[in-house]
């Protein structure tokens, strides 16, 4: 009996040892499901959220405006302010230790390249390495310091005038540079060269006024210019009836010219004026008439 009895006690210990893995394989295959169920929703609201995505960028100009779209937008906005001042603060150049400025030597060939660019005449030499061309910079404003014999006519200004690719003007005192160069320009590049010598003036171009007055215009305000061209900055302001005088006096001399040069088929010149003004020296009977005053009366009978 007492062998009967362990048998039986060992039977029901077998068979309560069974139901905890019964119980554990219901539980697993439960929450299983459960998960299975979590997934196939998850993917469910991701397809739902593509296909509505997709919806709306193929429809983007209908109307999408709900009661959370100024929600939306506003925190899209701070959200984007937020960056911006972010980025501004901790990727700005605040150039550290350089509030007095900075200044390093530039690179030579980007340099060259750049204010070479195209290669495009007119250019202008600087150096051995450096040509500028005449579009890169806004002016070809130059500026050389040195002093005496330190080469700024030789190294600067004589290489630039044998390129002759552009309209010089030279302030050439000694009168060197018209002398050794000067021929040259003219008879290999066939350059134009015109020179302005007060010294002396046969060497020196002229340049005639009249040739370019049309009207009595013109003529006003080619003495208007002689008058202000020799008049000093700082002379006190008087009376202005002398310098009206002057002005209608030469006036008169200026126009008698123009208009006898144009009956006469030529062109008027500053020495016809110098002629007018002898003539006014010259008496013609003892009352004091002068040779001017009776051309005048003539050209004003015609």
């Amino acid at each position: 009996m007492k062998q009967l009895s362990e048998v039986g006690l060992i039977e029901k210990k077998k068979r309560g040892q069974g139901k905890p893995d019964i119980i554990y394989v219901m539980n697993f295959t439960a929450v299983h499901k459960e998960g299975a169920k979590e997934i196939v929703l998850e993917e469910q609201m991701e397809q739902d959220y593509q296909d509505k995505l997709a919806y709306i960028l193929m429809h983007p100009f209908r109307n999408w405006f709900n009661r959370k779209t100024p929600a939306v937008i506003g925190i899209a906005l701070t959200v984007w302010a937020m960056f911006v001042c972010y980025y501004l603060t901790y990727y700005r150049n605040f150039h550290p230790d350089a509030e007095h400025g900075v200044a390093e030597w530039a690179d030579v060939p980007k340099t060259a390249k750049r204010l070479y660019g195209k290669g495009e005449e007119p250019v202008t030499c600087l150096s051995k390495n450096i040509t500028v061309n005449a579009k890169a910079l806004p002016n070809m404003h130059i500026l050389i310091l040195g002093g005496s014999g330190d080469g700024k006519t030789t190294s600067l200004l004589i290489p630039n005038i044998l390129l002759a690719n552009m309209t010089n003007i030279i302030l050439d005192v000694k009168g060197d540079l018209l002398k050794n160069y000067g021929g040259y320009l003219k008879e290999i590049k066939n350059i134009t060269v015109k020179s302005l010598n007060f010294k002396d003036m046969l060497q020196s171009d002229r340049y005639n006024p009249f040739v370019y007055i049309d009207n009595y215009t013109d003529v006003i305000e080619l003495i208007t210019n002689i008058q202000t061209s020799v008049k000093p900055p700082d002379a006190q302001k008087g009376d202005p009836f002398w310098d009206d005088g002057v002005g209608l006096y030469l006036q008169s001399l200026f126009e008698y010219e123009w208009l006898l040069a144009k009956e006469g088929n030529r062109v008027a010149s500053m020495p016809g004026i110098l002629e007018l003004v002898n003539r006014e020296t010259q008496k013609t009977d003892e009352e004091g008439t002068t040779q001017l005053q009776q051309d005048m009366q003539e050209l004003q009978e015609r």
